[in-house]
């Protein structure tokens, strides 16, 4: 469906009243007084009744706004799920009720979103730090309080372009990684033949063992060709936003700064740096007592008294008796 109204309908009314005062176009469209106090929902209506040979006289000179393409516009990034659901719940009898409980159901969705977030960063840090136990509250107040002024910068008036930059180029990445260290960690380091039995015994149940399989070979496979294929399309193609331009009302492709760049990197190394970084640090630990055992062990043996080598030291043999043992003290 094509609407010939443009995207601000103001602009085309304006279009067609300079045209009828040109001459342009025959004085029948003529916008009328009242059209003016609600342009966006009159003009519309006023184009749809004029009679189609003024139609067709009008329209090469406006711009035409395909609904179909200005919702796959709006169907794409954050406002997608608002969209849906109410594009859904306009087709149901009593949509006032539904549109209530959807809205209801998005809000109760993210705050327990939310809720699993906060509870993934509470408990490794009490974890890490016995103290904070005693202080869960306060540390639950500290976080949110963090992530609540960390988050003000999403609410400016630049902020939508700030959420597409993590959207689009910041979170795949990532997310690919953490996935790759996990399925390797438990498919090799673990081993998937002990996850795997740990999953009978919970369940109470015989798995498949074509998911050892899975877990060992196909499921690494796949991410690492999804990682280098995300990592080679932000390195070969420009990281890129959709700004409104007034001039043209219309949007366009601009490229982001090259600080924004700078603060990409900077966000995908601090999200996944603490793995390998917490890896290294594991086997260094691991390393170096085992190395001070060794100095230690061979500094010991090197240490003898030169006197004791003319003495023969006495040899417990399992075959004697006791008998056999007094006699040779």
């Amino acid at each position: 469906m094509v609407l010939y109204d443009s995207i601000p309908a103001p602009r085309n009314a304006e279009k067609v009243m300079n045209l009828v005062t040109a001459g342009v176009l025959p004085p029948e469209l003529r916008l009328p007084e009242s059209l003016y106090q609600h342009m966006s929902y009159s003009y519309p209506t006023w184009f749809g009744n004029l009679p189609e040979q003024a139609k067709s006289m009008a329209q090469p000179y406006l711009s035409n706004c395909d609904i179909s393409e200005k919702l796959k516009e709006v169907m794409e990034g954050p406002g997608v799920a608002i969209v849906a659901f109410t594009d859904i719940i306009s087709v149901f009898s009593g949509s006032t009720f539904w549109s209530i409980m959807i809205f209801v159901f998005l809000v109760t969705m993210g705050l327990s979103t939310m809720l699993g977030i906060l509870q993934g960063l509470i408990t490794p840090l009490q974890d890490t730090f016995l103290p904070l136990r005693r202080h869960t509250k306060l540390l639950t107040v500290g976080v949110c309080v963090l992530m609540f002024l960390g988050s003000l910068n999403f609410v400016r008036p630049s902020g939508s372009y700030y959420v597409n930059l993590m959207d689009d180029y910041w979170a795949s990445l990532p997310l690919f990684f953490i996935l790759i260290s996990e399925n390797m960690a438990m498919a090799w380091i673990y081993g998937a033949r002990r996850f795997l039995a740990d999953l009978t015994i919970i369940l109470g149940r015989p798995i498949s063992p074509i998911y050892r399989w899975l877990w060992c070979f196909v499921s690494p496979l796949v991410l690492l060709v999804l990682f280098v294929s995300t990592l080679t399309h932000l390195y070969l193609k420009p990281i890129t936003y959709m700004a409104w331009n007034s001039s043209i009302s219309n949007e366009t492709t601009h490229n982001y700064p090259s600080w924004a760049k700078v603060l990409l990197v900077l966000l995908i190394v601090v999200t996944t740096l603490p793995i390998p970084a917490y890896f290294l640090y594991t086997l260094l630990k691991m390393i170096l007592p085992v190395s001070r055992m060794k100095r230690r062990g061979t500094v010991f043996i090197r240490h003898e008294d030169k006197g004791d080598k003319s003495q023969p030291r006495p040899r417990l043999h399992v075959g004697l008796n006791q008998k056999k043992m007094n006699k040779s003290r």
